[in-house]
């Protein structure tokens, strides 16, 4: 049997009270860390609490300002769409107001080609008929009435398209302002959405830092609510200006025109009254014409008819001559004391003196009467002159009247108007001088000689 000595441990033995030290220390400590654990467990569940607490009143915050944020957006937007369809509105009725404006514009271009063009056939008038009548300065005040007129539309067109450029602009930064609200109210509707359940939760890099964004914030674009409002702010300000001014222009655009066409009417009016007055003058001046080659003729007839019947005269008296001097001649054949001087031969003397002094006067008178059928014929040939002039200036007043779109008596022709049947003779040389040659020659020799 083997020795308790060798079984026993070289080390140095505990005494009985180390080891109810050693135990009574041993449960102190586990009840200091057991009270300091649940000490611990206090706090952790009261900060677990706390932070429960916490992120759910933050998180109901957050949907609470998340949806005031979707109010605030659904408030700027339903303001910013109000004044898109304005704009849209007044966009429609200043394109309006400009194409009417343009038709006001390009309607003034034929009357305008027209006065210029009865200028121009005016100017076809010739020697007397040339003068500066009331019909003339008519048309030259509608020609510059309808060249203000013009110049004034162009003038509003201008300022028309320049408020269709700022509606367009202005329409344009609505149109963006609303595309970037509703895309933000989509963000945010979708946001307020979340939940710590959804599967699109995670964990991302630098939310709070802005410069990981897609795009750059500009500079005038501030991260505080009252920057972004005033932004949207500024440009309803400024459509709503802007609308105004279009307002403004199309009123002025409709005044303007109202007044052209007002001024153009009284011009083209004071216009045709003069060319139906001129054409009037013209006519009855043409008529009298008539009247006088037809008095003029009637007395050129007549004036030949006395010229044939005073040659008729000195042809019948020239027999009546060679009567006298052929008996006063035979006389001579008397013999001796018969070749008196008898009562026969002195009444043959005086008849022959008679006779010569007749035919004398009757000489005087026929050339007298071919001077005034000389000057009768440059009279006529004055009136058909005038009367060519005058038809000239009656045919240029009817085509401005064909022209301007008028209705003027036709024109009589001066070939063509009846003369008396009384008065065309067959013998009347000036007429069949006429008939041969068109007009008067400058001297008939048949008629002078």
């Amino acid at each position: 049997m083997v020795p308790p000595e060798c079984y026993r441990k070289h080390n140095n033995r505990l005494l009985e009270d180390a080891w109810h030290r050693n135990n009574t220390s041993l449960y102190e400590e586990t009840l200091e860390a057991a009270a300091a654990a649940r000490l611990q467990q206090l706090h952790s569940r009261a900060a677990r609490n706390e932070a429960h607490t916490t992120s759910v009143r933050q998180a109901a915050h957050s949907s609470d300002e998340l949806r005031q944020r979707t109010w605030d957006i659904h408030s700027i937007v339903r303001q910013l769409q109000h004044h898109l369809q304005q704009v849209e509105k007044e966009q429609e009725d200043s394109q309006r107001a400009r194409e009417y404006g343009l038709v006001c514009c390009d309607r003034r271009q034929t009357p305008l080609e027209t006065a210029v063009q009865c200028l121009a056939v005016r100017e076809t008038r010739r020697e007397g008929e040339l003068v500066d009548d009331r019909l003339e300065r008519c048309l030259n005040e509608e020609v510059s009435v309808l060249q203000r007129s013009r110049a004034a539309l162009e003038k509003i067109l201008q300022e028309a398209l320049q408020s269709c450029r700022k509606l367009s602009q202005s329409s344009d930064a609505l149109k963006k302002d609303l595309a970037d609200k509703m895309q933000a109210l989509e963000v945010d509707i979708a946001t307020a959405q979340l939940t710590p359940h959804h599967s699109d939760v995670s964990f991302k890099p630098g939310p709070l830092n802005h410069s990981t964004l897609s795009h750059h914030l500009p500079s005038q674009v501030g991260l505080s609510v009252p920057d972004w409002r005033q932004r949207s702010v500024l440009n309803m300000e400024m459509a709503a200006m802007i609308i105004r001014e279009a307002q403004n222009t199309r009123s002025k655009l409709c005044a303007e025109a109202q007044r052209c066409d007002n001024e153009d009417c009284q011009s083209q009016r004071a216009t045709d009254f003069a060319l139906r007055r001129r054409n009037h003058e013209t006519t009855v001046a043409l008529k009298g014409l008539q009247w006088q080659k037809k008095e003029l003729l009637s007395t050129a007839d007549q004036t030949e008819q006395e010229i044939r019947n005073v040659e008729m005269e000195l042809a019948s008296t020239q027999l009546l001559l060679k009567t006298v001097h052929t008996r006063l001649e035979d006389r001579k054949a008397r013999p001796n004391n018969e070749l008196t001087v008898d009562a026969a031969h002195d009444q043959l003397v005086v008849e022959e003196r008679q006779l010569r002094n007749t035919r004398e006067n009757l000489r005087e008178k026929l050339s007298d009467t071919k001077k005034s059928l000389h000057e009768l014929q440059q009279r006529l040939r004055a009136v058909n002159h005038e009367i060519g002039l005058k038809s000239v200036s009656l045919r240029s007043e009817q085509q401005m009247a064909g022209l301007r779109g008028n209705t003027l008596p036709k024109i009589v022709s001066v070939s063509s108007a009846p003369d008396d049947p009384t008065d065309s003779g067959v013998n009347s040389l000036t007429r069949k001088n006429m008939e041969l040659t068109g007009s008067l020659q400058r001297c008939s020799s048949i008629l002078l000689s």
